[in-house]
């Protein structure tokens, strides 16, 4: 996060804040994508994360809850990318 804060903070025309929250949303689309098409070949051969996935919500349906949390953690990451970004934009001058 802090190298990608640096380039925005550098390569930006204002805005810095938009800047990180939306890369973080981008990011997260193909992340959650990702997560969502590959599910079957992952849990293949990881049962213990199966195993831990029953006591989660949407237990019975793991690729919703991806679903779900991917924009979560998209979002909250995108927040902290925002405000270093901005504190990147104040530190290193163009």
């Amino acid at each position: 996060m802090l190298v990608s804060a640096f380039f925005i903070a550098k390569n930006a025309n204002g805005k810095y804040f938009l800047h990180g929250l939306f890369t973080s949303l981008a990011n997260c689309v193909w992340i959650t994508g990702a997560h969502v098409a590959l599910f079957t070949t992952y849990i293949a051969s990881h049962q213990e994360e199966l195993k831990m996935m029953a006591d989660m919500p949407f237990h019975d349906h793991p690729r919703r809850m991806m679903l779900i949390a991917g924009p979560i953690v998209g979002i909250i990451s995108g927040i902290v990318l925002g405000v270093l970004s901005l504190l990147a934009s104040k530190i290193f001058k163009k």
